[in-house]
């Protein structure tokens, strides 16, 4: 009997794309897939491109050559496929509200949802991410790791297939880091979320399923981290 043809399609599709600037390469010939629920990382760098290829494959970008698929749909033809791409960033204007639910809530109110249910949800992301209990604070009073996590949730309230996170381990410390990580992997397992991420070292991606090297703009290879071996501890009577 002959198999059959997988007809499975990636999440996130880049195809050989290339983009440039004026001030050299952002990206050369990249090519990338990533599933639904899996944690790809980038790391490299400053100016090493992995910004860039981000936001190439959040649609912020349109590439020079090459083509880059959301469930098989051309970002560059079809705009509106954006819409369940959620890209994490920590600005959170004071025009868009006083209080972090306010801002949580933002993007679903820009979707015309009902009060209440954007109202329900955005307390359900805040929990998610443990920060259940500041909800009525402003954003200015919450720490780094609160606003990272903060960030999370928002990215979170567009029932996104696609997140996009640009060095979301920034300036936090070992544990928060760490932290931070696990929880994104979580809901991308759990609610079948394709995330990719990018950091400067490759350190910090522990426990993504991928990481890719990037240098001046050329993927130089993919790496699985290892598993780390599990240990089992007997209780002390």
């Amino acid at each position: 009997m002959s198999a059959v043809p997988s007809t499975r399609t990636s999440t996130l599709t880049m195809d050989a794309v290339s983009k440039r600037f004026a001030r050299g390469v952002g990206a050369s010939e990249v090519s990338l897939d990533v599933d639904a629920g899996e944690v790809v990382g980038v790391w490299g760098r400053r100016r090493s491109g992995r910004s860039t290829l981000l936001r190439l494959a959040a649609g912020v970008e349109q590439p020079d050559a090459g083509s880059v698929r959301f469930e098989g749909v051309d970002l560059c033809s079809r705009a509106a496929t954006r819409e369940r791409i959620a890209v994490w960033h920590t600005a959170f204007p004071p025009d868009h509200g006083r209080s972090l639910a306010r801002q949580v809530a933002i993007a679903a109110r820009r979707g015309r949802r009902p009060l209440r249910e954007v109202h329900d949800e955005t307390l359900a992301a805040l929990a998610r991410v443990g920060l259940e209990d500041q909800a009525p604070r402003a954003p200015r009073e919450l720490d780094h790791c609160e606003i990272a996590r903060a960030a999370l949730a928002r990215a979170l309230m567009v029932r996104p297939r696609l997140l996009v996170l640009d060095e979301p381990l920034s300036g936090l410390d070992a544990l928060d880091a760490e932290r931070l990580l696990e929880l994104v992997v979580d809901i991308a397992r759990s609610d079948r979320i394709a995330v990719l991420l990018s950091a400067a070292e490759a350190a910090q991606l522990g426990g993504v399923d991928r990481h890719l090297s990037i240098a001046r703009g050329v993927v130089r290879g993919t790496t699985v981290p290892p598993r780390a071996d599990v240990l089992r501890i007997r209780g002390v009577s």
